[in-house]
C-alpha cells in the first residue's frame, strides 16, 4: 500500500521516504521468474473504439501478421513471402497490422486481395489494441505489437531472430511475462 509518485530523470523529487530507479523495482521486491505476477490481461481497449476487422458473420479463424519493424537498433524483420502459405489454410483469414515502410510489400507481392491490410485504420497503439482483441492469434516478429498482444491476452506467436533479445530468456518457448505467447526462435542465422 501506500502513495507512489513517478518521477522523470532530471525532474525535482518530491518530499518521500524512498526513491527508486524503476527497473529496480523488482529487485528490490525480489521478483524472480518463481514468482512473477504474469497475469494478463493487464489493460484493454478504450472501449469508445468502433473499429472492425471482419464482418460479424465471419466465423474463418482470423490471424494478424506484422513481419517488419524498425532496422535499428537491429532488424528483426522477415519477408512477407514467409507468411503467404498461411493464405491458402481452409477456414482462415489473414489481417495485416503492419505499419511503415514495409506495407507496401503486400501490394509488392500480389496478396492484397488476399488479406485485409489494417494499416489505413491505425492511428495509435489503441487502434492497435481494438483490432488485435478482435483477432484470434497474432503472429509477429520482435516488437512492440508482440508486447501490445501479450499484455491484452491475446494469444500471439512472436517469431525470433537467431540471436534474439535476452529480455525472451532464450532457453524457453514460451515468457513468463505473458502466459499467452509463444516464441519461435530462428534454429539458424540469416535462417
Amino acid at each position: 500500500g501506500g502513495d507512489f509518485q513517478l518521477v522523470a530523470t532530471g525532474s525535482a523529487t518530491p518530499p518521500h521516504d524512498l526513491v527508486a530507479p524503476l527497473l529496480s523495482v523488482p529487485g528490490i521486491l525480489r521478483v524472480d521468474l518463481d514468482n512473477l505476477p504474469a497475469v494478463t490481461p493487464y489493460f484493454r481497449p478504450p472501449e469508445i473504439h468502433n473499429l472492425r476487422v471482419a464482418e460479424p458473420d465471419d466465423s474463418r479463424f482470423k490471424i494478424g501478421i506484422i513481419w517488419a519493424g524498425k532496422l535499428t537498433p537491429r532488424d528483426r524483420s522477415c519477408p512477407l513471402t514467409h507468411f503467404i502459405e498461411l493464405i491458402s489454410l481452409p477456414d482462415v483469414a489473414l489481417f495485416s497490422l503492419q505499419l511503415g515502410d514495409r506495407t507496401p510489400d503486400i501490394e509488392k507481392f500480389g496478396v492484397a486481395g488476399l488479406m485485409k491490410d489494417l494499416a489505413p485504420m491505425i492511428n495509435d497503439f489503441a487502434d492497435t489494441a481494438a483490432l488485435m482483441s478482435q483477432l484470434d492469434l497474432i503472429v509477429t516478429i520482435d516488437s512492440a505489437p508482440s508486447h501490445l498482444a501479450g499484455g491484452l491476452g491475446v494469444p500471439v506467436w512472436t517469431l525470433l531472430n537467431y540471436v534474439a533479445d535476452w529480455r525472451w530468456l532464450m532457453d524457453r518457448e514460451d515468457s513468463p511475462w505473458y502466459p499467452r505467447m509463444s516464441l519461435f526462435l530462428q534454429p539458424v542465422s540469416e535462417d
